[in-house]
């Protein structure tokens, strides 16, 4: 736990230039399910290294651990659908379906190449006071289907900025190839002063 807060204070460092240091955030995953499959990834944060890794727990919850450098790690676990977040059991954040009109993203999202008709999801996420970027972007990739790398980038410019907001994203899946189906993922977070960042988008083979 001190860990990953102390963390945050090498993060909010670098909030002004949106993006942290750390590893450029994955866009494409060739992997099937990242915790299904125990996909492993490693990112570099202020020149040190943490490393995630996803599984599923004998339930079904998702997981992900994360060690450092010294080999201390800290477990997210995520309950069976995914709308509470414990940090070595204890309380992190929340995800709560919410019924709102669509956001206007489809401008930017293309049914072209074989890409399926996008279909709409929203949700609140919050979460707790002083929680690290690791958290937030762990809590949003275990609801997206993605990894901490996918999503990391875009959490890095809003986690300190607030404690909450609207997560609006859209799935399209594409089927082209017959072989290695793929599901694209695009999304925006709105904070509760309606400061929308977004839409960023990551896909993996399924």
């Amino acid at each position: 736990m001190k860990k990953l807060i102390s963390a945050s204070l090498v993060f909010s460092l670098f909030i002004c230039l949106m993006l942290p240091a750390y590893a450029s955030p994955v866009s494409d995953l060739s992997v099937r399910d990242p915790y299904a499959s125990g996909y492993s990834e490693t990112l570099s944060i202020d020149n040190k290294s943490y490393t995630f890794t996803y599984g599923l727990t004998s339930a079904g919850e998702r997981t992900v651990s994360i060690s450092d450098e010294s080999g201390h790690t800290d477990i997210i676990r995520a309950d069976i659908t995914a709308t509470t977040f414990y940090l070595n059991d204890s309380f992190i954040a929340s995800i709560h379906e919410i019924a709102i009109p669509s956001k206007n993203i489809n401008g930017v999202l293309s049914t072209n190449d074989g890409w399926s008709n996008p279909v709409y999801h929203s949700d609140y996420v919050s979460w707790a006071r002083g929680a690290t970027v690791f958290v937030v972007a762990t809590a949003i990739g275990i609801k997206l289907g993605g990894t901490v790398g996918a999503v990391i980038g875009a959490c890095g410019s809003f986690y300190a900025m607030c404690i909450g907001g609207t997560l609006d994203w859209y799935t399209q899946y594409n089927i082209d190839n017959g072989f290695d189906p793929k599901l694209r993922t695009t999304w925006t977070f709105t904070s509760g002063n309606d400061d929308v960042y977004g839409p960023y988008s990551f896909t993996i083979t399924r």
